[in-house]
């Protein structure tokens, strides 16, 4: 090697250096968060899962703190189980919208934390007011009506209305304006926060003529594309021997013919739906990836709850302890996090601010409850004793997720449930009145007591 050539070395290498852009201190941040989503609809999702959890990690057993609608969107935004925000229904006087005390929420940690933040889609069930905008968001566009076409968006405090036509489909315009903020945002030094919440697979509203859900709508190009399908035949689909189930179970029907065909119907619609989610997840992954963000993004896929079809003799139920309503899908990618693998430990819907947090570097104004899920996604074995809070006020039932068990108590009746879940996934045979299992039952019983009413640390 020439002296000359010796010396240029050094100079090349720094001037690379400078020219390389360096890791934010702070990643963006990408939440899409679907409405009423099973696991069976995954299927749907084919793009979601090669690109987040094909890139990322894939949480096998992740669970919403309550499973419903608000409640958990409002676990979302504090890091806190219900019982601690105070959300505990869809509705006034329990819940809704107004229950949550805005001002000490994600958004306003990271705003403080230097973010530009910004929400798409539906919020919280009871929002509906145009000139209302919470605190932290910079940018705000929400749902305040709903309907995959003829809905209105409070668009930074202006009413704006779409129609029918193809390019009006909710969905694709939530995923437009978000396209747009990332567009606007990721050349800048500040990072950003972005909150985009579809309304699909939910359904398009309630049918006055029958008072039934009716079924929500692909985009056009989707309709059709799931022709024959029809809602999965688990072994507790329309379970037939439910003699060991709570009695508001027991006093349900088998179902009839006309109700699988609705329950099928209604399954074929909702993963048309969700295929528009599917396009927006990889329309935002090949913006940032353009952009030279994607790298240093932090990009979470999850649902607010999940759904029954036809499971335990219910159709259209959530806000249940069993694992159709409970379990949730969770997929994570950004910096720092292993590419293509699936962890298995029990995780929650309280983890996900705790680790937004974290990696942004912001501080919390309330007491969370969750914990974040950095080193459970690093290393397998992380967190494998944890115990799990699962809350649902309208039928009173408290469940625990304990390694292999759940346990669950009517706080009214008394009623009791205990599964197995490594035997047993489907929850066909609870053995709470099984004496085999009293000291199981009485352990979980007395840790279900102290869950209940955890705040932060003790919730862990």
């Amino acid at each position: 090697m020439s002296r000359r050539l010796a010396r240029l070395l050094p100079l090349a290498a720094l001037a690379l250096l400078l020219l390389t852009p360096a890791a934010r201190a702070q990643p963006n941040v990408v939440v899409v968060m679907t409405d009423d989503q099973a696991l069976s609809q995954m299927r749907a999702l084919p793009k979601t899962k090669a690109l987040i959890g094909g890139a990322g990690v894939t949480f096998e057993r992740s669970y919403a703190a309550q499973p419903k609608c608000c409640p958990n969107r409002a676990t979302f935004l504090t890091g806190q189980y219900p019982h601690n925000h105070g959300v505990r229904d869809n509705e006034p006087p329990h819940g809704g919208y107004s229950k949550l005390d805005h001002s000490e929420t994600l958004p306003v940690w990271l705003d403080r934390a230097g973010y530009e933040t910004a929400f798409i889609g539906k919020y919280m069930n009871g929002y509906g007011q145009v000139g209302d905008i919470p605190p932290g968001w910079d940018e705000w566009a929400a749902l305040i009506d709903f309907g995959y076409y003829n809905f209105t968006l409070n668009d930074d405090g202006e009413s704006v209305s779409y129609g029918s036509s193809p390019a009006d489909y909710q969905t694709d315009v939530l995923a437009d304006r978000a396209a747009d903020f990332i567009d606007r945002s990721a050349p800048a030094q500040q990072p950003f926060f972005l909150w985009v919440a579809p309304q699909a697979p939910h359904v398009a509203g309630v049918r006055s003529d029958i008072g039934e859900p009716d079924n929500p709508q692909g985009a056009p190009r989707h309709q059709g594309d799931f022709k024959g399908a029809i809602a999965p035949r688990t072994p507790n689909y329309n379970e037939r021997d439910v003699s060991d189930k709570p009695r508001y179970i027991r006093r349900q029907r088998l179902l009839s013919r006309q109700q699988k065909t609705k329950i099928d119907t209604h399954f074929r619609s909702t993963l048309e739906s969700l295929s528009a989610v599917d396009d927006m997840v990889q329309r935002l992954r090949n913006r940032l990836h353009a952009s030279g963000e994607l790298a240093d993004t932090l990009f979470v896929f999850t649902s607010d709850n999940g759904y029954f079809f036809g499971n335990h003799r219910s159709f259209c139920c959530k806000d249940e302890i069993y694992e159709e309503a409970a379990r949730v899908p969770l997929l994570v990618r950004g910096p720092g996090l292993p590419a293509g693998v699936a962890r298995n430990q029990l995780v929650s819907s309280v983890d996900i601010a705790p680790t937004i947090l974290e990696l942004a570097g912001a501080t919390p104004g309330r007491v969370v409850d969750g914990r974040s899920l950095r080193v459970p996604a690093r290393r397998a074995e992380a967190g494998a004793g944890r115990d799990l809070l699962i809350e649902t006020f309208n039928d009173r039932f408290f469940a625990v997720r304990s390694g292999k068990w759940k346990y669950a108590r009517n706080q009214s009746t008394g009623e009791e449930q205990l599964f197995n879940i490594a035997t047993d996934p489907r929850e066909l045979e609870s053995l709470h009145a099984d004496r085999r299992y009293r000291d199981v039952k009485l352990r979980l019983r007395q840790k279900l007591a102290q869950l209940k009413v955890c705040a932060g640390a003790s919730c862990r």
